[in-house]
């Protein structure tokens, strides 16, 4: 995209010429004058004054700059009026003019002068002069009579000056049919001046619609402010260069009148602009969930949509597909288009957590990438699906076989994403006298796992066979899962195999006579049954008397189902004489 500017050089002025002509006839004539004078002696008292040029040579034209003339003269005075200030006024002026001695205040008829030497003046030329010579002729008057001591002939040259439309900001890219335009225009001088102007957009291509066709632009020391324009590009424009051309004019004579034209580009853009909003989606897990997305191809050339992808492959969550069945699709130029596109779930709820997910789509096409401004809204719905799961098995866990621990895991293998509260009932059957879990309520999201141990007493006198304890897990939407895990009451198959062998302990220090005061008593214990045992006791009874005496028992730890165990105690006798010692696993 570029700007031409096209300037149409002024014409000669014949009448300039001629006037330049009399102009040096005239400063001849003053010459004259001049030498005739110097040559005459004033009177010693006689007031007198002197005014000439001092930066142009007598008749040579002042040229205005814009709206200012300025040029310096040098000012004398003497004798009676040696010390006194003079009145420096122009006269005749053209009307409307005015005019500044240095920095001078006017009083009625001129400025005050008090010193002798060098003055600048400066004359304003309003708008609607007339270009061409003007005659002005600054006088040095006394400054309470009625008198003149000397005047100088000043010629002003009042030129031409040009106003250019200026490009300030261009169209943003690309310029493509039926785009609609906007940019900023000024107008620019060669002078600094303040003037207002028409701004006008004069052509514009066939076709093409005109928004904006003039601007009033206000010029400040020979700059406007930026005024905006706007055109439609023609819906049938091919790529390729078209002019607009501006003019601009104002009141003032002076003006030059100049067009500007400026180049606009439309481009071969491939370009398209989604329909009304994102697609939106309610996918089911597991499947697969397509809808119409609608594209408006706004290039000037067609194109083909060869798929489609997210804008990023972080926008498209782990395990998810995006399906596009209808693609390849050529669209034309300035048409619409639909096509299926959607996505397929995995099978598994983790993959796909609950609520809103945006998908971004960026379209791959014969002439490159393009991204969409909008994409895919998919709506996942809740699943709920929570498991409990037995890890390992029953194990002891205090002295006795009626206390036993298992490890449990809790398992969310649904897809709500926000963390939620789970608590978990747990309860036993009339053989279960104490059920306790390790940790009965928690937080859980998609993904989570929590260990959890699940502890219980058995009654001792429970009736062999299996009993139950009952695990259910909720959350704020109802139950989620429910357990019941089993426990094994066996009747153990327990044997004392063979006798009771007997061997003394010779201890001469606990009786006098020296018989034997302690006895090991050894055996052997037989696990008849299909289980296993983690704990055994041989409970040992003295029935000399009659009754038995309990005495302790005899731990056995670990007795396989068909294993055997030897297990001995030792009796400690204070008396001697004959004894019934009983063994009872």
């Amino acid at each position: 995209m570029g700007q031409t500017v096209s300037v149409s050089e002024p014409l000669f002025d014949a009448e300039r010429a001629w006037a330049a002509v009399h102009v040096a006839a005239i400063a001849l004539l003053m010459l004259a004058l001049l030498a005739l004078l110097s040559t005459e002696t004033l009177a010693e008292d006689e007031a007198w004054g002197t005014l000439e040029m001092a930066d142009v040579p007598m008749g040579t034209p002042v040229d205005v700059v814009g709206d200012i003339a300025t040029f310096r003269v040098y000012a004398h005075w003497g004798n009676m009026i040696a010390d006194d200030p003079v009145l420096l006024a122009i006269e005749p002026l053209p009307e409307g003019w005015t005019y500044q001695v240095e920095e001078g205040s006017p009083t009625g008829s001129g400025f005050l002068v008090s010193e002798e030497g060098l003055l600048k003046v400066t004359v304003k030329v309003p708008e609607g002069t007339e270009t061409g010579i003007h005659y002005i002729e600054p006088r040095l008057d006394h400054s309470t009579e009625a008198r003149t001591f000397a005047s100088l002939p000043v010629y002003l040259n009042v030129p031409t000056y040009s106003m250019v439309p200026i490009m300030r900001s261009y169209p943003e890219p690309p310029v493509i049919p039926g785009q609609r335009l906007r940019w900023n225009m000024a107008v620019e001088t060669d002078v600094p001046i303040d003037r207002l102007a028409k701004l006008e957009l004069v052509m514009a291509p066939k076709g093409w619609q005109v928004h904006t066709l003039w601007r009033s632009a206000l010029i400040n020391e020979g700059v406007s402010e930026p005024v905006s324009f706007s055109l439609t590009v023609g819906e049938d424009a091919l790529p390729g260069d078209y002019a607009v051309m501006f003019s601009v004019s104002t009141s003032d004579p002076r003006v030059m009148d100049h067009q500007a034209t400026v180049m606009l580009t439309v481009e071969s853009v491939v370009g398209f602009a989604p329909g009304i909003g994102d697609l939106h989606l309610e996918a089911a897990i597991g499947e697969e969930t397509t809808g119409l997305i609608t594209v408006v191809n706004e290039g000037n050339v067609p194109t083909t949509i060869l798929g489609a992808v997210p804008t990023s492959y972080d926008d498209l969550p782990n395990g998810w597909d995006l399906v596009t069945p209808d693609l390849p699709l050529t669209i034309p130029p300035f048409t619409k288009a639909t096509f299926n596109t959607g996505v397929r779930l995995p099978d598994d709820p983790v993959g796909s957590l609950s609520g809103g997910h945006h998908i971004p789509l960026r379209l791959l096409t014969d002439k490159g990438v393009v991204d969409l401004d909008r994409g895919l809204q998919v709506f996942v719905p809740e699943v709920r699906i929570t498991k409990i799961e037995v890890q390992g098995e029953w194990h002891l866990t205090g002295s006795t076989n009626s206390e036993m621990s298992l490890r449990l895991l809790v398992r969310d293998s649904g897809n709500l994403m926000l963390d939620r509260a789970v608590w978990l009932t747990f309860e036993g059957g009339p053989a279960i006298t104490y059920v306790e879990v390790s940790d009965p309520s928690f937080t859980m999201r998609s993904g989570n796992i929590v260990p959890l141990v699940l502890t219980v007493m058995v009654d001792q006198q429970a009736v062999p066979g299996e009993h139950w304890v009952q695990l259910r897990a909720y959350d704020g939407s109802g139950l989620l899962a429910k357990l019941a895990v089993p426990i094994h009451v066996v009747e153990p198959l327990l044997s004392l195999v063979g006798d009771l062998e007997v061997r003394a302990v010779q201890d001469d220090g606990h009786y006098a006579g020296g018989e034997a005061g302690i006895y090991v008593v050894t055996g052997y214990v037989e696990n008849g049954g299909d289980d296993d045992l983690a704990f055994v006791k041989v409970d040992v009874y003295d029935s000399s008397s009659g009754s038995p005496n309990h005495l302790g028992y005899v731990p056995i730890y670990d007795l396989p189902a068909g294993a055997r165990r030897a297990f001995r105690f030792t009796l400690d006798r204070a008396e001697p004489g004959q004894n019934v010692v009983l063994a009872h696993v």
